[in-house]
């Protein structure tokens, strides 16, 4: 009742729309000219935190924010390209030592008089960590040395970001790659599939190296990104029964930040309520409304909200200090460090824990009790490459991918599930450099061609899509399809959108024209007087789908999820379990294209 009580001060405070607008080892330096300024776009890869990322461009992660909306809601994600604003760059620092980033590691080239203490406060760690990673210290610092960094600064969790956390021990096998070791033979040594050798080493983006160490999960023959398993292993002793007179408890777990909000108000006055407090108010309330639907229905629903107050040492108070008994389900938290110690709790308790947004797929291994219910961007590309060898097997198609690592990862996914989905083999051609004159030999002139384009390059698509425009005409036709990371790219031209029929997935797509979306937002508005964003539409669907899971599966759920698909008001559920001990993934989604001067859906 206290975090309850607490919320609903915030309420007083929250005025104004609640409608929140949702790499590389070196710095990318292709520029963007936009209307709103300047950009670096960066591209993000495994292991890197936007502490890391800022250390690169010597920006601030507040500068980083301020141009990137979307990294309030999910933080930032593998492939992900974010606007790094030139005008903020302090180019007197960025001059002074070189920064790569390799993983979850900076990499500092030592210059003239740079000191260990100059060092400490630049990455914000203290000297016994910085002696701790690089031990050859001890005998000084000296020009030309390379020091080490680890990418997130222990003492500030908020640099944490959802997608990435270093790794850790795990019960995976260690492997040391030995010579003429290749991906294939490895997954026939171990009887894995490639896919998920490539999942718990962060893409293997460098490929695979002599004498280094990767991880190999346990032998597990169900797991294949999306192929359909055995479901009679579901059948468990660890299912714990639900009767139908139980009583549903719920732990919501968000970061309502109430203490933050207060002293942002004691400040001043007219500061605007903290982002993520606007994002948990949403989901509380949708959350909530889903709870009230389910007790029309005749369940029996309570659902308990904790202010996590994105600490972990608040995170870690709570789990210690609540009893958790009768407890059959836990949503949240949001940020991944947090999720990760809920989702222990949940292992011990046996009851399933839903993130809400996006994570890391590590966090599925080992703990059959983790559900996410947002699809990962492979798992995307998956959708979009079964979406075109169902509809398009007998068009002209072509498949482009950009130069990066995560751009020919991903290529490597998408050929794979295409051609099993047409029994073809249509092969990918690698772009460079996205110019008129590299495209011009694929497009077949006087015919409808049908361009794939893998990259979440936000510069490389917008070259592309001016040099593939420049070459339609009246007899000459070409439709373009992309990835998920489109649907966040802000410098394209329209009319290259428009007349290219541009196409991607989508996780979450609300069909205002639905007489159920529109009964749903005429409740909310009565109910809060302002129309219900993103955050509120999924956190119903999470609600009133694991609710009904549990109830109608007798307690079951594992069973449930993986054989009931259903469409919620902007959410697919459609979970496929990763593995025997493993958690549950969504790879439900939607495929929107440009039409008729607006985005229709077209899947």
């Amino acid at each position: 009742m206290e975090v309850i009580f607490r919320v609903l001060l915030v309420f007083v405070l929250f005025i104004g729309s609640l409608q929140v607008s949702y790499s590389q080892d070196t710095p990318n330096t292709r520029v963007v000219n936009t209307k709103d300024g300047e950009y670096i776009i960066h591209t993000v890869e495994a292991g890197q935190t936007l502490y890391a990322i800022s250390k690169i461009y010597s920006v601030t992660v507040p500068e980083i924010q301020a141009v990137n909306p979307e990294l309030a809601d999910f933080g930032i994600r593998i492939g992900q390209t974010l606007r790094i604003p030139v005008k903020e760059i302090n180019k007197k620092e960025a001059k002074k030592a070189e920064v790569k980033i390799s993983g979850d590691t900076i990499y500092h080239e030592v210059l003239k008089k740079e000191t260990v203490y100059a060092l400490t406060k630049r990455y914000a760690i203290t000297e016994e960590e910085l002696l701790l990673n690089n031990p050859l210290l001890k005998d000084g610092l000296k020009i030309g040395m390379i020091i080490k960094i680890p990418a997130v600064p222990v003492a500030d969790t908020s640099s944490t970001e959802i997608e990435f956390q270093i790794p850790e021990e795990d019960s995976l096998i260690l492997h040391e790659v030995e010579p003429k070791e290749t991906l294939y033979s490895l997954s026939e040594k171990f009887g894995i599939s490639i896919d998920s050798i490539q999942m718990v080493n962060d893409g293997l983006k460098e490929g695979l190296q002599v004498g280094t160490t990767i991880r190999i999960p346990e032998e597990n023959p169900l797991f294949n990104l999306g192929d359909s398993i055995n479901l009679d292993f579901l059948d468990s002793g660890m299912v714990k029964p639900f009767y139908p007179t139980d009583t549903l408890k719920v732990g919501v777990f968000l970061p309502f930040s109430i203490d933050k909000n207060i002293e942002l108000q004691e400040l001043n006055e007219n500061e605007d309520i903290y982002v993520l407090t606007k994002i948990s108010i949403e989901f509380l309330r949708g959350f909530d409304m889903a709870m009230d639907s389910l007790k029309m229905l005749g369940y029996n629903v309570s659902a308990r909200y904790f202010d996590t107050q994105n600490d972990t040492s608040e995170c870690s108070r709570l789990l210690k200090e609540t009893n958790f008994e009768g407890y059959r389900l836990f949503v949240g938290p949001l940020y991944q460090v947090n999720f990760k110690l809920v989702a222990e709790k949940a292992k011990e308790l046996h009851i399933p824990i839903v993130s809400p947004v996006k994570v890391s797929s590590r966090l599925l291994l080992d703990n059959r009790f983790v559900v996410k219910s947002r699809a990962s961007s492979p798992s995307q590309i998956i959708y979009m490459a079964k979406y075109l060898g169902t509809n398009y097997q007998d068009s002209n198609l072509t498949i482009f991918s950009g130069g990066t690592a995560i751009d020919k990862r991903y290529a490597g996914i998408f050929q794979k599930y295409l051609n099993n989905t047409i029994n073809d083999s249509i092969p990918i051609h690698r772009i460079w450099q996205p110019s008129a004159g590299n495209y011009k030999s694929y497009i077949k002139k006087g015919e409808h061609n049908y361009v794939t384009i893998i990259s979440s390059d936000e510069a490389f698509v917008s070259a592309s899509l001016s040099a593939l425009y420049g070459m339609l005409d009246e007899d000459t036709q070409i439709s373009v399809f992309g990835i998920d990371s489109w649907q966040r790219f802000g410098s394209i031209d329209f009319d290259y959108l428009m007349h290219l029929k541009v196409t991607y997935p989508v996780q979450q797509y609300i069909n205002y024209q639905d007489e159920g979306v529109k009964s749903f937002i005429s409740d909310y508005r009565e109910a809060y007087f302002i129309d219900p964003s993103r955050h509120v539409f999924s956190s119903f669907d999470i609600g009133m789908y694991f609710g009904q899971a549990l109830y109608d599966s007798h307690g079951n759920w594992e069973k449930y999820i993986s054989t009931h698909s259903r469409e919620g008001k902007s959410l697919r559920f459609d979970f496929v379990k990763i593995g025997l001990e493993s958690g549950f993934e969504n790879q439900g989604g939607y495929v929107l294209q440009f039409a008729d001067y607006e985005l229709q859906l077209v899947d």
